[in-house]
């Protein structure tokens, strides 16, 4: 059963709404809190509301000189690990309203300069229930706007390929170059609806990012297939597809042009240029038989979207929240009308859009100082600032930015940094925050 453009619309905006708040260790206020998203043995504490209830003890102690400094950190960690907001302001509220007209208690000074800490990155990370429609009703004016050739923060990019039917057949290799990785798959359908599919990966060199005309890096994509190929050792030609990350206008399954490489911006020398092209040189270059050729690209997430259609045919979205963050929907064809140059294919009753959110900017979307200080280290200012705030290849930084923030008003560590906190670019996705989110 297919679902409405408007319906559709609001499960995006919705899916916006959770990267909104995305940064994990921050939980929202009030009614809008996740809980659902804590871990299983959190959920059973919180029943007994044992955590809160030693918290409250201590903080007890703490107030009638039973305890010190000790207690005192031990009260904290319960707060940063175990306790709510609701919970913590509470605790919070009755060390403030202890120390009000009596002689200060050092160590009840200690829980209200790390509780009010966490309450002030609370306030300034949180989106709040009042918030939230206003950044859904946005998101969906956005996409309409685009649709429509108004003005957008959403390039809404729509793709002229037939829906498939979940009958076809063959098999095709395609390399993915994603944020981090390049992966090359083989992927074989069976005409049922079934696929069967190996897969290889490999992290992306520096150096392929950063020069600009894009020659290491389709070098380096060639390489890897030409390997991966030769592994499976199979006969007769070989079929490429593409799968690309970055915004690219499609005009046909095998030509387009690229509008922006986000993440990658020393590519620059690739704009404008058909990736189809710029592979099949690469090809050339590499010394690969004639009979790899490259037929085709896409978008990341045109792809994720026509697999789960080949599968399942009443998919009508596919998201990604990764490195970056991008979705991809089936609009209806007469509610189109930014084709440009580009020709639709006739009598497709179902557009694929490539929404490209990650430039997604209104009002409505708060950013705080953590979010500006990035932006303005990024060397991409001013660009994917929706991106910024929420995809994984900005998630370390922005945490680092915030620690750093409360070592310098001595929160965290008295004050005494560390390196990783000091040093742009110090508290890697893969390094930190994965070790960090795994740690037990």
């Amino acid at each position: 059963m297919k679902v409405s453009l408007m319906k559709l619309m609001r499960v995006v905006a919705a899916i916006t709404l959770l990267c909104s708040g995305s940064l994990a260790y921050l939980v929202p206020a009030g009614s809008c809190e996740p809980s659902v998203l804590r871990p299983r043995a959190f959920l059973d504490r919180q029943a007994e509301n044992t955590p809160f209830k030693v918290a409250n003890q201590l903080l007890l102690d703490i107030i009638g000189k039973k305890a010190g400094a000790e207690a005192a950190q031990q009260l904290t960690e319960i707060a940063l690990r175990d306790l709510t907001r609701g919970e913590r302001l509470h605790i919070l509220g009755l060390a403030r309203f202890a120390q009000k007209d009596n002689k200060p208690i050092v160590a009840l000074q200690v829980v209200e300069r790390y509780l009010g800490a966490l309450d002030r990155l609370d306030t300034d990370f949180d989106v709040t229930a009042a918030n939230m429609p206003q950044i859904e009703n946005a998101f969906i004016q956005h996409q309409n706007a685009r649709l429509n050739n108004g003005p957008s923060s959403l390039l809404m990019i729509p793709i002229p390929v037939r829906l498939p039917t979940g009958q076809e057949v063959g098999t095709i290799y395609v390399p993915d170059i994603g944020g981090t990785k390049l992966a090359v798959a083989e992927v074989i359908l069976d005409g049922a609806k079934g696929v069967t599919v190996k897969v290889t990966s490999e992290r992306i060199p520096d150096e392929c990012k950063k020069e600009a005309a894009g020659g290491a890096l389709f070098d380096f994509v060639a390489r890897n297939i030409a390997v991966f190929i030769g592994s499976l050792r199979r006969e007769g030609a070989k079929v490429v597809s593409m799968v690309v990350s970055f915004g690219a206008k499609q005009k046909a399954i095998d030509d387009g042009e690229v509008l922006e490489v986000g993440k990658w911006p020393q590519l620059t020398g690739i704009l404008g240029k058909n990736p189809v092209a710029l592979l099949n040189d690469a090809f050339a270059r590499a010394g690969l038989p004639e009979e790899i050729r490259v037929a085709g690209f896409s978008g990341d997430l045109i792809c994720a979207l026509y697999a789960g259609r080949y599968i399942d045919s009443g998919c009508d979205a596919a998201f990604n929240i990764g490195t970056g963050i991008n979705g991809a929907i089936f609009v209806p064809a007469g509610e189109v009308h930014n084709w440009g140059d580009v020709q639709p294919v006739a009598g497709e009753e179902l557009v694929p859009i490539n929404i490209e959110m990650c430039g997604f900017a209104d009002k409505s979307v708060r950013r705080n100082a953590y979010d500006k200080v990035l932006d303005d280290q990024s060397g991409t200012r001013g660009i994917d600032l929706f991106e910024k705030m929420t995809a994984g290849l900005y998630l370390g930084e922005l945490a680092r930015i915030t620690f750093a923030a409360l070592v310098e008003r001595k929160v965290l560590f008295n004050g005494t940094s560390s390196e990783a906190f000091s040093t742009r670019g110090g508290l890697l996705i893969e390094d930190g925050m994965s070790a960090i989110e795994t740690d037990t």
